[in-house]
């Protein structure tokens, strides 16, 4: 599923970039490539859509950041006083004053702090992941899906929403859009290596974390890891860094 749903996002992006000159005519946004292919209909079914994706992906990626901030404070403080709720809230107001920020342009030594802290979580994830997956009894891991079919059904979506959000490209004609000529030519180039370092970097985690743990795996890898402390610590405040450059963008 995984691969699958690599292959059908990395072909997605392509046909994407190839329309983005649709008619000679550029186009910065979706839903505008939308109306210019499928007119008046095509343009308020997108906008809706992306409306939709938006806010869902925002949501995900509060209670993901939010969850890193708690497992930090968890980690020194076993009293459970604060709440999720709360480390969101604080989450949400760190995000308010870094949009201030007059445009994305401005976010570029952010996304930059960003993708080093991408390649520093997987590294850490990967290394605490190992870790705990040497120290377990690996007799008693399980990889056989348990509960009902229901139970699987909805594990299925709910995998598959994971990997779309993972995979997600939000912003494909606004970034083309400021690439030199050849633009496809170039916007090729930049999905295909993309897809390179998420594969390296995502498809890694993932199967080192269903090595370590089976099917017990908790969805959010992070939430799974028992020590060491240090590496917790570390590959969280990553994840927050991550998070809150993909959460401008994003929004």
């Amino acid at each position: 599923m995984l691969i699958m749903g690599t292959v059908v996002t990395w072909y997605n992006s392509i046909l994407v970039a190839s329309l983005w000159e649709w008619d000679g005519v550029p186009h910065v946004r979706y839903r505008d490539l939308a109306r210019s292919i499928f007119g008046r209909h095509g343009y308020w079914a997108v906008t809706l859509f992306q409306q939709v994706a938006s806010i869902g992906n925002n949501i995900t990626v509060q209670i993901a950041a939010g969850s890193s901030m708690k497992a930090i404070y968890m980690t020194y403080h076993n009293d459970n006083r604060l709440k999720l709720q709360e480390f969101i809230i604080v989450f949400g107001v760190f995000q308010l004053a870094l949009s201030q920020l007059p445009d994305i342009h401005s976010l570029r030594w952010v996304n930059a702090i960003c993708t080093l802290s991408t390649v520093g979580f997987t590294a850490t994830a990967i290394g605490a992941t190992v870790y705990d997956g040497r120290k377990l009894n690996r007799s008693t891991i399980d990889y056989k899906l348990h509960g009902t079919k229901d139970h699987k059904l909805f594990g299925i979506f709910s995998a598959l929403g994971t990997i779309a959000f993972s995979f997600g490209d939000a912003m494909l004609p606004e970034i083309q859009s400021t690439l030199r000529r050849p633009v496809k030519k170039n916007m090729y180039k930049g999905i295909s290596a993309a897809y390179a370092v998420i594969i390296v970097t995502y498809w890694t985690v993932a199967f080192v974390g269903f090595w370590a743990f089976g099917s017990t795996v908790n969805a959010y890898l992070l939430n799974s890891l028992t020590g060491p402390r240090w590496a917790i610590v570390l590959t969280n405040i990553l994840a927050i860094i991550q998070i809150a450059g993909c959460y401008q963008v994003l929004a």
